[in-house]
């Protein structure tokens, strides 16, 4: 089994951060809350869903069962 790229554990997680208030522009690891400070923050009002999902693969956030999604 291949693992998911972070860009589409975000995609099939969007609907649950949106409920949860959680800012897409700002990827941090949902189970343990570790963020990047503002290394990774999107501070792009305009940002098309492609800019938020290429911002979320390139920050260095855990992809493994270890660390589930919560």
């Amino acid at each position: 089994m291949t693992m998911p790229t972070k860009a589409q554990i975000f995609e099939h997680w969007m609907e649950w951060l949106d409920r949860r208030g959680i800012d897409w522009g700002e990827p941090c690891c949902w189970a343990c809350k570790h963020d990047f400070n503002v290394k990774y923050d999107l501070i792009k009002p305009s940002a098309t869903r492609e800019d938020i999902i290429k911002n979320w693969e390139r920050a260095p956030l855990p992809l493994n069962r270890s660390h589930p999604l919560r």
